[in-house]
């Protein structure tokens, strides 16, 4: 049975996990934006669980997770502006979630990317990467799990 032991929020806009770029000597560099986000994503996490115990390595993990990103205006006029929708466009949802986990890695909430065994919508939700509701801000909501 899986047992929630966190929840947690990046309280800005979702960033994809950039690509390595490389130099003109052949260096490899991590572009600035994904960067920043990292680290800030990790030092918020950080502060968020730093009363929670530690999870040992080889402990089963599932990560929940909703992206909310800035509603466009265009979308604003469609049908309920007061309820969240489907975001179809860029970025991609598995670039998203890479860098939710390379952050929860850099802030020591979970020892490597590698336990975790499952994935999924928040509770309630049907979907994982969405614009915001009117007067909702860009976030990242998440919960941890851990089988027991």
């Amino acid at each position: 049975m899986w047992v929630k032991i966190h929840t947690g929020c990046i309280p800005w806009a979702p960033v994809p996990m950039g690509r390595p770029r490389f130099t003109r000597k052949g260096r490899a560099y991590t572009p600035k934006k994904t960067k920043d986000y990292l680290i800030n994503a990790s030092v918020h996490i950080k502060e968020e669980i730093r009363y929670l115990p530690p999870i040992p390595a080889g402990e089963p993990i599932r990560i929940e997770a909703l992206f909310i990103h800035k509603r466009p205006k265009s979308k604003n006029r469609k049908k309920d502006p007061s309820s969240r929708i489907a975001k179809t466009t860029k970025p991609d949802l598995d670039n998203l979630w890479k860098m939710l986990l390379d952050s929860l890695v850099y802030a020591s909430a979970i020892c490597d990317d590698n336990q975790i065994t499952s994935i999924g919508n928040l509770d309630g939700e049907p979907h994982q990467d969405c614009y915001a509701a009117k007067g909702e801000d860009p976030q990242t909501l998440y919960q941890i799990f851990i089988w027991r």
